[in-house]
């Protein structure tokens, strides 16, 4: 080899040396940078020179050069955020997001927010892939992430379920409450009962009838608009062991599913504040204060209605059992303490606004409504590789799958050596400017250290040339 070639070589060093630097840089300039994942430069010699044959092989290497950039995919610490649609992975796996129809594309960057469609998208528009939602129930095929972004519709109300206790020692002595309901409305002259009444012709005040009552405690409940009434439940103690519940709706919100004014509206029963008999719910219990039985009566038999929602309404009471003696939701007993509710609980909902988005633990995407409704509008999905360093870094944090990694597995955050997704947080760069700094002094010794040799190389052809 000539004193020329060791110019090469060192050329060469000097070569790998600042794409070290630039390796380097690129990692500080990207500390920042969410999701980020600092790179590392891999380099090798070059292939040797045979010189000599004499008494064994001698070769002498020809430098070094790139023998490629790879990313280092280590945890990056986790960080909270304000935003409720940002989301970081704590352990394997990548966000999948979709950009129109060039394909899936992979990131660590869980930055995401909602765009004017309702799609959870990334900063440059690439749609979150998982698993979509129907009536709360995650759907088996993947897809893109679309929040709902108008009302939810009301439910009517079909069950109640309670969980009370009443007073053992109360007084079974009178029973104000029977002989109110003795009299009943009849405003057509045909026997049909209607209401609860003190007349022919007068309701009585759901105010008196709690007062009367041994206990009364009320409930919301929605109609088939999403009109919300109130549901009164007074109790009168008929016997030792023996109870009446008469289920109570103001009058003045119940038509009789015939009468009409002039204008053909349906017109209420009843004057705000009336009392309008439901149901009436008789209750025995046993020795130990357990509920044994219970009938369920609904009063009138003829129908009646909320104005202007669906004819004829059914509701059912959870109160430990049906009619037939099947244990049902909620319980009522009848112990010697004082007559109180723990729990009263009601399946139906009034019309929802949405007002915020959150994302749980497991990926679910979930929209919280101004009427209490929580509706989950899908579940993230997190994609693994067997071999993430082969992954094609594509600028923008995002990684396009090749042959090295092979085909991306989809599932469930926690599931199958998947990381946990953290909503409200985001993954910070992995970079370690500690780290990155003594790489940086070995990368500028080895460039100035190359150019010694260069320039000592360069002396040496100055005296060869000198000496012809």
């Amino acid at each position: 080899m000539t004193l020329f070639s060791n110019l090469h070589t060192a050329s060469s060093g000097l070569a790998v040396a600042g794409t070290s630097m630039t390796v380097i840089g690129d990692n500080i300039a990207n500390v920042n940078t969410i999701g980020y994942k600092r790179g590392r430069a891999s380099f090798a010699d070059s292939f040797p020179v045979d010189v000599s044959y004499v008494h064994a092989p001698i070769s002498i290497g020809t430098g070094a050069y790139v023998g490629g950039t790879s990313q280092i995919f280590s945890q990056g610490a986790l960080k909270v955020s304000n935003n409720n649609l940002d989301m970081a992975i704590s352990g394997n796996g990548f966000f999948a997001v979709r950009n129109g129809g060039e394909g899936i594309y992979y990131t660590r960057n869980g930055e995401f927010m909602m765009d004017k469609e309702g799609y959870v998208v990334t900063p440059t528009g690439m749609r979150l892939q998982g698993y979509q939602s129907i009536n709360n129930v995650v759907q088996p095929n993947l897809g893109d992430i679309r929040v709902p972004l108008g009302d939810i519709s009301a439910l009517n109300t079909t069950e109640v379920t309670m969980t009370a206790n009443l007073d053992a020692d109360a007084d079974d002595s009178t029973t104000p409450l029977g002989d109110i309901n003795s009299n009943s409305y009849d405003p057509n002259g045909t026997g049909v009962t209607y209401g609860w009444t003190t007349g022919a012709t007068n309701f009585v005040e759901i105010s008196t009838a709690a007062a009367e009552a041994d206990f009364a405690t009320s409930v919301a409940i929605y109609d088939t608009l999403g009109s919300k009434h109130d549901l009164t439940f007074v109790y009168e103690k008929t016997s030792t062991n023996s109870w009446t519940c008469y289920v109570l709706a103001d009058a003045s919100e119940v038509n009789d599913g015939v009468s009409v004014n002039s204008a053909g509206k349906e017109t209420a029963i009843g004057s705000e504040g009336e009392a309008f008999l439901l149901y009436t719910l008789e209750m025995e219990f046993d020795t130990d204060g357990t509920l044994t039985n219970y009938t369920p009566t609904r009063n009138p038999t003829t129908d009646w209605k909320f104005i202007g929602a669906e004819d004829s309404p059914t509701l059912g009471f959870n109160f430990g059992l049906d009619a037939n003696g099947d244990p049902t939701g909620g319980a009522v007993t009848q112990l010697a303490s004082v007559s109180t509710v723990t729990s009263l609980d009601q399946n139906g909902y009034g019309v929802g606004n949405l007002t915020s988005v959150t994302v749980k633990s497991d990926g679910s995407v979930v929209g919280l409504y101004d009427n209490g409704q929580d509706m989950l509008m899908g579940q993230v999905s997190i994609a693994i590789f067997d071999s993430p360093t082969g992954l094609e870094r594509m600028g923008g944090n995002i990684y396009r799958a090749t042959p090295i990694p092979g085909e991306p597995s989809y599932g469930l955050a926690g599931e199958g050596g998947r990381g946990d997704i953290f909503g409200s947080s985001l993954e910070a760069s992995n970079v370690d400017i500690e780290d990155e700094f003594v790489n940086m002094i070995t990368a500028q010794r080895s460039y100035q250290a190359n150019s010694r040799v260069m320039a000592a190389t360069n002396e040496l052809l100055r005296e060869l040339v000198n000496l012809v």
